[in-house]
């Protein structure tokens, strides 16, 4: 099975926000595959505050919002894969909102510095693809697959204080998966409720 068929089958998914589908159809291949150390996934999740997260993206936006109209914000996860020693996702602020059929506009972004905002919760995982094991062949399949599942999780991760309003990407090896909705015009309350 290869697993960009799979991201682009569970593209729609993403984009309407259904992530729990992705997660489930993803984790359902991995199961069928030789047990190795990627499977450990399969018991994972991020682990963040949903109220820090939504603070993260209400300070953000509080930030960029004296500098400039926002039309659409990306939050876009480190390129994991080859960064097990910490995972994380920025964020962008954009005057357009640049839309589906050309991605080239998320490269011309109009913001200030901001922190990242580590994930946390995948620890063991991120030991595993800082291990042999990432570069094993008899894991080759597991390990792509698990690399399309670890950024499903952080969709919601990224968007839980905001679930309307942005462009959530994660990716691995240059295969995007995005999910977006219209921008609020203020920051939702930092309540925690997601």
């Amino acid at each position: 099975m290869n697993w960009l068929s799979i991201a682009d089958e569970l593209s729609p998914s993403v984009r309407k926000g259904d992530t729990q589908a992705c997660i489930d159809r993803i984790s359902g291949i991995i199961r069928t595959l030789p047990k190795g150390p990627f499977h450990c996934v399969l018991n994972l999740s991020f682990t963040n505050d949903p109220k820090k997260v939504a603070e993260h993206f209400d300070h953000f936006l509080a930030d960029q919002r004296g500098a400039l109209d926002i039309a659409a914000v990306y939050a876009e996860m480190n390129a994991f894969d080859i960064n097990p020693g910490c995972w994380q996702f920025d964020l962008f602020a954009y005057r357009e909102y640049g839309g589906h059929d050309d991605y080239d506009w998320l490269s011309d972004w109009q913001w200030e510095t901001f922190p990242s905002l580590t994930l946390t919760g995948m620890e063991d995982l991120q030991q595993v693809y800082g291990s042999d094991a990432f570069h094993d062949k008899a894991q080759c399949e597991a390990r792509d697959f698990c690399s399309l599942l670890a950024p499903s999780h952080a969709l919601p991760c990224a968007g839980a204080g905001r679930p309307r309003g942005l462009l959530l990407s994660s990716s691995r090896g240059g295969q995007e998966l995005r999910r977006e909705a219209l921008l609020d015009q203020e920051p939702a309350p930092s309540s925690g409720e997601v």
